[in-house]
């Protein structure tokens, strides 16, 4: 029985600098379906320079996460930094597989 630790992502916040066309931000994860999908995408605007961007991601939950930036045609993107803010929720049992949880004894005296 495996136990995986399931998270709810909050917000990407991302530096980075566009050129040209506008690029796209893409974020993936592994749930509900087991498969990674793309579950949000934001447009990057294009900058003059250095620009923080913070893009709410509503909760989106997954055991992991994968984030694409893509510039737009003939653009440029350069990334400089990155976090994701993400908070553990718990545990994800996969019923197809047999997976059954058993709480641990208590003492009720």
């Amino acid at each position: 029985m495996a136990f995986n630790k399931v998270w709810q992502f909050k917000e990407i916040t991302i530096v980075h600098e566009t050129t040209g066309a506008a690029g796209t931000l893409t974020f993936s994860t592994d749930l509900p379906t087991g498969v990674m999908a793309v579950r949000t995408t934001k447009n990057l605007a294009t900058t003059t320079g250095r620009q923080d961007v913070t893009e709410p991601l509503d909760g989106i939950e997954g055991r992991m996460f994968q984030v694409k930036v893509q510039p737009g045609a003939g653009g440029i993107t350069r990334l400089f930094s990155g976090s994701v803010k993400a908070r553990p929720i718990g545990v994800y049992l996969d019923g197809a597989k047999g997976d059954i949880w058993e709480s641990q004894p208590r003492s009720l005296g």
